[in-house]
């Protein structure tokens, strides 16, 4: 039942929606190519919901049965708390007010790097970063020179745990893309990594497929993560 709650509302709050159920946006060839991907992957996912034990052997064979059906969370980094360890005094600010004399910004949903303290306030600079796939591009940017920050609203307080790509320690990388925070429930549970069978479509999803199998998560997976036994 739980697995059928997650299904309907996903399919409210996805792109499913989208693809599906607004026919004037086919000409569209990015709606197009996310149809083609959902629907290449509606009986694999009929057997998931719906099937037996057997079917969701062939569909993940070598991953233990016992696993697959206590899966409830996935931990996917590059989505996580952004952290920035090799960074000092960065801060995320909601929303204040910088001024130089009779000069005014407002600062609303962006991080800034936090320099020294003059006037009621700190000096900063911009601190950007964009998701990559091989991790987090950051700029450090002084669009706001001479400009102070309001202090009231820097905390300056030491960050929280923050692991490279929210792994646990012990796990080692030749070079760390980005750094995320961990919820509550990531240490109650063990990681899992799955064994997909599938068939591979191409980049498209038009051909006519061959069988290919994928590995998706374990200990110290870097982007998919799943979790099983989470109570």
């Amino acid at each position: 039942m739980q697995l059928l709650h997650n299904a309907e509302y996903l399919t409210q709050i996805s792109g499913l929606t989208s693809c599906f159920l607004r026919p004037h946006l086919a000409a569209d060839s990015d709606y197009v190519k996310l149809q083609a991907m959902y629907t290449q992957n509606v009986g694999d996912v009929e057997c998931i919901l719906y099937g037996s034990d057997a079917d969701l052997q062939a569909i993940f064979p070598g991953t233990p049965l016992a696993d697959l059906k206590e899966l409830r969370h996935n931990y996917h980094s590059p989505a996580m708390g952004k952290c920035f360890s090799k960074n000092e005094r960065v801060e995320y600010i909601s929303g204040a007010m910088a001024s130089h004399g009779g000069d005014y910004a407002l600062l609303a949903d962006t991080r800034i790097q936090v320099g020294a303290a003059a006037d009621g306030g700190y000096a900063f600079k911009q601190f950007l970063f964009e998701e990559k796939p091989e991790g987090d591009a950051i700029q450090i940017v002084d669009r706001y020179p001479g400009f102070i920050v309001d202090g009231r609203k820097v905390s300056l307080r030491d960050p929280s745990f923050c692991p490279p790509y929210g792994v646990p320690t012990g796990c080692s990388f030749k070079q760390v893309g980005r750094y995320r925070k961990t919820p509550s429930w990531i240490n109650q549970g063990s990681p899992v990594e799955i064994t997909c069978r599938f068939k591979d479509r191409g980049e498209a999803c038009q051909s006519a497929g061959t069988a290919t199998t994928a590995r998706v998560g374990g200990t110290c997976a870097v982007e998919m993560r799943p979790v099983a036994e989470v109570r």
